[in-house]
This record gives structure tokens, sequence and C-alpha cells, in this order.
């Protein structure tokens, strides 16, 4: 199992960059003999349905390179490790949503931004877990849909793996067989509602699988659907 390697990467990040310059370091960053910050790992999701696609910053760094559309986001980065500070707004520069985060020094954490533009907020989760035994895989499941029902999740033509999960709800990692697999999401009443055909699961591979969308609009893409991330690689 291979996460995003946090001690190779820890001179590449943004913050950690800024961090050299703020503290007058006349060396380069990329020098081995100079002191290293304390990073953690943090990946960020849109899943608001209706905030169309947005720019993110990390204590006013911007992230991204091209606007983040709704059920994209950035994978792994390094950011340093304590109180950081958000924000997401729209295109045009107006603040969605602009909040501080606390992350520990090397420890994994994927950011949602979910709920609807007027009522965003984040949603939190430690990434981190134990290695899959032999031929298997990890998963876990996080709904992200405001208005909706509980949600479950099972792998297609077989018993939930994951059942009645509330909005901003991640489950635990689980394992399953590390191969390609279709997955359904259900509503409280067992409808599938969402479906992730022939995902390739990897045996060793740990992965999440989450839900964002409304359940009541009638605007299509703000719809309910799923969405597969990759944790870390066998």
């Amino acid at each position: 199992m291979k996460f995003y390697n946090l001690k190779m990467n820890a001179k590449k990040a943004l913050t950690a960059v800024s961090l050299c310059l703020a503290l007058g370091f006349m060396a380069s960053c990329d020098d081995d003999d100079t002191p290293q910050p304390s990073v953690a790992a943090l990946s960020i999701f849109h899943a608001s349905p209706d905030a169309d696609s947005v720019n993110i910053t990390i204590d006013a760094q911007k992230l991204n390179t091209k606007p983040v559309g709704f059920m994209q986001g950035l994978g792994y980065f390094n950011a340093l490790a304590g109180e950081r500070v958000i924000e997401v707004s729209t295109k045009d520069g107006k603040s969605v949503l602009k909040k501080a985060v606390s992350i520990i020094e090397m420890k994994y954490y994927s950011l949602f931004l979910a709920n609807t533009k007027e009522a965003a907020e984040y949603v939190l989760v430690t990434d981190t877990t134990g290695n899959p035994a032999s031929g298997k895989a990890k998963v876990r499941f996080i709904n992200l849909s405001h208005d909706g029902d509980k949600l479950s999740l099972a792998k297609t033509g077989e018993q939930p793996l994951f059942t009645d999960e509330a909005f901003k709800t991640a489950t635990k990692f689980v394992e399953i067989d590390g191969k390609k697999a279709s997955f359904d999401v259900m509503d409280a009443s067992k409808k599938v509602i969402a479906t992730l055909k022939d995902q390739e699961i990897v045996a060793g591979g740990i992965y999440t699988i989450w839900v964002g969308g409304s359940a009541k609009s009638t605007v299509e893409a703000e719809k309910i659907r799923a969405k597969l991330f990759t944790n870390a690689k066998p």
C-alpha cells in the first residue's frame, strides 16, 4: 500500500516553500540541510451541487490552476500542520466559504465542500488506515447528499457494504476483493439512485466512494452522483 509520500514531497508543498521564505532562509529549500516543516497531506473535493466551479486557496495561496467543478477535486498535497485557513470562492472572486481547519503532522485528510452554496460547510475526514489483507483492497463510503435519505452502498448484485449512512457520515474502511467491480448507491427504500460501473479495484489499494448532489433538484447537473477516489495505491 502506497499513500502519497509526505516525506518525499515535503519540499514540494506551496506552504512549505512559503515557510522557507517567511523564515528568511537564504539557502534553497531544495538543500538537504534545510530544516523541513511539519506537514500533513490534504485532498480537497467539491460536493456542493449549486456552487458552480470554484477556486480554492489555503492560507491565501491558490491551489488550483483551473476552476474545480462539482464532483471534482484536488489530490493530496502537503499543507503545514496546525490550523490552516481554507477558502473556496466563485470564479468571479465571491467567497463561498472561508474557515480554518486543524490538521495533524504526518496524517492524511480529505476535505469536502458540502451542502448548498448558501449553507456551505466543510467536512474533514481522516484517511489513515492499515494495510488490507493479501488479495484484498479497502473501501469506505461518504454521504454528502444534503437533502436526501440515508444512503447505502453495495457492490452491484450483492448485499450492502454500508447501510443507512446519514449526511456527512464517513464510514470506516472495510475489505473487499481486489478486482474490478461496480457499485450501487441506494436510498432508504433500497432503490438504486447512482451507479459506478467497472471500477478498477486493485488488491492492496485503498479507496473512497463518495456521493454528492441533490435528491430533490430538477437541475440535471445538480442531481445525485457518485465518485471514487484512490487514497492509496498498492
